[in-house]
């Protein structure tokens, strides 16, 4: 990795030794019992040894600094989400503009002893974690304070909006939020209409409000790069993966995926226009037909697309297939499988973890089952009758839905390490993989809990996102064969259109950040990329992109998160599942026939690649746990053979149209 080297110290040149003051701003908060400046290094003629020891202690203190940092605002982001208040908002943005300050003041006085003629590195050889540890803490948009306040006031106005409710009146009314209302809603609905209904409601009425909000957050955000360096924030972002040629990696990857979601998009087009009765123009499926609100995962269509007797009731007779409840564990065959009759979802979490644990990985901490949560919590709402104005009372969730795994960055009074996790969780198929991916991420957490702060991260975003997934692949393993392309065809609705969504996501957001002010084209464009990249359109042909933003109805786009993560974890979580397949006894070269749970071998394999967390590049890592530098497809396409064989053949007996 020489050449990754000599580019950090290409970068730590290049980055301006600013006055610390640049990045004060307006006001100048603090945060009692927080640090906010670094003690600068003295110059005066001292040993090598000295300066060794003088550096070594200036990261350890920022490390030890940044722990204090990152536990309050992880304890700040965990209480906006059980309650957002005007109180924890003020506390989020004082707590915000404070750790920039600390930050660039210990950005700014350590690039001065870099350059240093004494303790620099032109005098004294630094080593690779002196080097790397500059390059995290330096990277990045740099913000003066007003401008951080600013962002932070139009984030969580865009966090409101979208915890907001909208009112479906075929519903009689009844109101809903996205996660897990909504979402629940589009996954279970099998009638076009209040389907459309539902789609047009959410993405209206949250992307019209959104649009202006999003296109101050996009100046601002380009600001922050700007006075980095950057050329604009899509740039900074694609920094963060450490992958130089990021836009040529991932067009090479979807192009090598394209063929069989390609297949898997016209055999459920055809799917669907059978079961609603609806011819799709030019091949294109409308949006709202696909199972989930942003049509990024199919998977709960299963119902319509596999067709054999024990999903289809008189199927000859054309009858529509019997549904079940919502939430309900009768339609759920993983479930089924693994838990036992009754199971509640504290089973679920407890199932995820004895599968980790199987392999040799933690317990998870007395505390984590005492501070997560995993269900809704039931608050009243105001549900509004349209007919006759009528207002009735009901029971409404208030905390944030959205499935996450927290790393609080403390210790308990037993000195146990504070890892929670948060969701609102029903006993199903979905859930329960989401779960493991949760719990995935609280294992990395715990595995690489010994690192330096700095270095307590994934080895890049992407690798975060596959651990927990990775391991799925065992619980969906059958042994009969029909069983067994019903599972590759359900986890392929999951996992394929997920592939193109997580690259169309950012490459509209690099096109936003790049064209600032082409606002009025941003829907457009959106809908171009989804046709380009999925073969999706809008609910109906004359639906009316103009003025809003449909993008801000997925919660990424609200919080400002980055997706292309997701898109390289897609292949990602098939490289690790693949390479702890070699570590297990007997395995046959099948991934089809791959057992994880149970094998330490294949745990350490896992576990050996998470504790070096960001501590050395990613493709040192990589190659480590897999034997290649490279993000690849092959293991992806040789877990998906059978289906695309399939595939095929079902196309061919339909005589089916391939593409759109």
């Amino acid at each position: 990795m020489k050449e990754f080297w000599a580019w950090i110290t290409l970068f730590l040149a290049q980055v301006s030794v600013c006055p610390t003051s640049a990045f004060i701003g307006f006001d100048q908060p603090s945060l009692e019992g927080l640090p906010l400046e670094p003690l600068p290094l003295r110059k005066q003629q001292v040993s090598d040894d000295v300066v060794h020891s003088k550096i070594y202690s200036a990261f350890d203190e920022y490390n030890k600094e940044l722990e204090d940092y990152n536990h309050l605002g992880a304890l700040i982001a965990w209480n906006i989400s059980i309650n957002m208040t005007p109180q924890i908002l003020d506390e989020n943005e004082q707590y915000t503009i404070t750790k920039n300050i600390w930050n660039n003041h210990w950005c700014s006085e350590l690039l001065k002893v870099y350059h240093d003629q004494q303790f620099g590195h032109s005098s004294y050889p630094w080593d690779m974690s002196h080097l790397r540890q500059l390059y995290l803490i330096c990277r990045g948009p740099r913000f003066t304070s007003y401008q951080l306040s600013n962002i932070l006031t139009v984030l969580s106005s865009l966090q409101e909006l979208y915890n907001s409710q909208i009112c479906i009146r075929s519903l009689h009314g009844k109101c809903m939020r996205m996660e897990p209302d909504l979402n629940r809603f589009m996954e279970n609905t099998r009638d076009e209409s209040k389907l459309r209904e539902a789609w047009i409601s959410w993405h209206q009425t949250v992307g019209t409000k959104v649009k202006p909000l999003y296109s101050s957050l996009v100046r601002m955000l380009n600001t922050g790069a700007k006075q980095a360096g950057y050329k604009d924030m899509g740039q900074c972002w694609r920094e963060e993966t450490e992958i130089g040629e990021l836009r040529q990696l991932v067009t090479r990857l979807y192009a090598d995926v394209k063929y069989l979601y390609t297949l898997l998009h016209s055999f459920v087009r055809h799917k669907l226009e059978k079961f609603y009765g609806i011819r799709f123009h030019q091949g294109l499926i409308p949006s709202h037909l696909l199972g989930n609100m942003w049509a990024q995962k199919w998977d709960s269509l299963i119902d319509i697309v596999w067709t054999e007797p024990d999903y289809y009731q008189n199927d000859r007779n054309g009858k529509q297939p019997k549904r079940k409840a919502s939430g309900s564990s009768a339609s759920s065959t993983l479930v089924n499988k693994i838990l036992p009759p009754n199971a509640t979802v504290i089973d679920m979490v407890k199932e995820a973890e004895n599968f980790f644990v199987s392999m040799g990985f933690p317990t998870l901490p007395k505390s984590f089952w005492k501070n997560s949560y995993f269900q809704e919590e039931e608050k009243e709402q105001h549900v509004v009758n349209r007919e006759n104005g009528n207002e009735n009372k009901r029971k409404a969730n208030s905390r944030n839905c959205h499935g996450s795994a927290a790393d609080m960055f403390g210790r308990l009074e037993n000195n146990e390490r504070d890892y929670r996790m948060m969701m609102c969780a029903q006993v199903n198929d979905e859930d329960l993989i989401t779960i493991h991916h949760e719990v995935g991420h609280i294992m990395y957490f715990m595995a690489y809990a010994d690192q330096p702060t700095i270095f307590q991260e994934g080895a890049n975003s992407a690798f975060h996102e596959s651990v927990g997934d990775s391991i799925t692949y065992d619980l969906r393993q059958h042994e009969d064969e029909s069983q067994w392309i019903k599972s590759l065809l359900k986890t392929g609705l999951a996992k394929l259109p997920q592939i193109g969504f997580g690259l169309l996501m950012d490459l509209w957001r690099w096109e936003v950040f790049e064209n600032p002010n082409r606002v009025l084209q941003w829907n457009d464009v959106w809908w171009e990329m989804n046709e380009q990249f999925l073969g999706i359109t809008k609910p109906f042909p004359g639906y009316n992109t103009k003025d809003g933003l449909d993008a801000a109805g997925k919660f990424h786009i609200i919080d400002n998160i980055p997706y292309v993560r997701y898109f390289l974890a897609s292949f990602l979580q098939l490289q690790f599942y693949e390479a702890m397949c070699k570590a297990t006894e007997d395995w046959d070269g099948n991934l089809h026939t791959c057992r994880l749970k149970g094998s330490k071998p294949a745990g350490a394999v896992l576990w050996n690649m998470m504790e070096k967390g960001t501590s050395r590049h990613w493709t040192e890592i990589l190659e480590e746990t897999t034997g290649t530098q490279k993000i690849d497809s092959s293991p992806l396409l040789k877990y998906f053979e059978p289906l695309r064989l399939w595939l095929e053949q079902e196309i061919r007996r339909l005589n089916l149209t391939v593409g759109w």
